[in-house]
């Protein structure tokens, strides 16, 4: 008995560790950068407006948008602050939009989208014109 049980706290710790996961879900991205070169484009501004898009409603916004999506999905929606170096780009500051879910969802991608309109219009509202345009 202590064995089995000592086998199965062991797989479970490897489980854990190892990042594995008894679902596997799918994610349908956007980004939406921040101005570069602008004084006020930082992580901690990027933060602050998925703070404000999150405090906003945006999970109603999306319900009301798409009625068909359960609570489970609605808490899918992905607003993550990033920033990194990139080989063609440079240093860019941007936000992570999407929704992640399980199983299908045939309107994942136009959710994605309505998301990522709902992110670049505070990221405009804070920074005016000097957002770039969705990248293709």
């Amino acid at each position: 008995m202590k064995h089995h049980l000592f086998a199965a706290l062991a797989a479970a710790t490897l489980c854990v560790f190892s990042g594995c996961s008894l679902s596997h879900g799918t994610t349908e991205q956007r980004i939406v950068e921040l101005p570069k070169g602008h004084p006020d484009t930082s992580l901690a501004a990027a933060q602050q407006i998925c703070q404000q898009v999150a405090s906003g409603g945006i999970a109603a916004k999306v319900h009301e948008r798409f009625p068909s999506l359960t609570e489970q999905q609605l808490r899918g929606i992905v607003l993550r602050p990033m920033s990194g170096n990139f080989p063609q780009g440079g240093q860019s500051t941007f936000i992570m939009t999407g929704l992640y879910y399980e199983g299908a969802l045939p309107e994942a991608k136009q959710v994605a989208d309505y998301i990522e309109f709902v992110v670049r219009d505070a990221v405009m509202a804070r920074f005016g014109a000097a957002v770039p345009s969705s990248s293709p």
